[in-house]
């Protein structure tokens, strides 16, 4: 039995060292790198980009979705929404928010829909809803 256990342990103990020898690669005699994803291909949401609005993009849901467009993630069905946000999706886009530099997707959301809303992201359908800050 206590043959077995010890047995069980190398096993688990090898297989926890060559899952580490995974993430880092050898470079050189003295240089080991961690191989893994960049933040932004795990978090999308995180990507700093610009942005630019065309001519064709006139209100708020037209820019959050185009924002969202290259992330895999959606806007939420509007059947599931507020009637204030429903009103805030038809507004027109501000004239100061039809460009941004080197900010977050999610930070230029939030940014063109305004403090008085909060933007929530669904990690497991990768959706994006946007809600009343009731605590306003």
């Amino acid at each position: 039995m206590i043959r077995a256990i010890s047995l069980l342990l190398a096993i688990v103990s090898v297989n926890a060292i060559a899952s580490q020898q995974i993430k880092e690669q050898q470079l050189s005699g003295y240089t080991k790198i961690l191989v893994d994803t960049n933040h932004e291909q795990k978090r999308p949401m995180d990507k700093v980009t610009t942005v630019e609005f065309p001519s064709s993009i006139r209100n708020i849901s037209q820019a959050v979705n185009y924002v969202l467009s290259t992330t895999g993630y959606s806007l939420k069905s509007i059947t599931d929404v507020e009637q204030p946000v429903l009103f805030l999706y038809t507004r027109p886009v501000p004239e100061v928010n039809r460009q941004f530099h080197r900010a977050s997707v999610k930070q230029i959301i939030q940014t063109l829909v305004g403090s008085s809303f909060i933007v929530k992201v669904d990690e497991i359908s990768r959706t994006v809803s946007v809600e009343v800050d009731h605590a306003r």
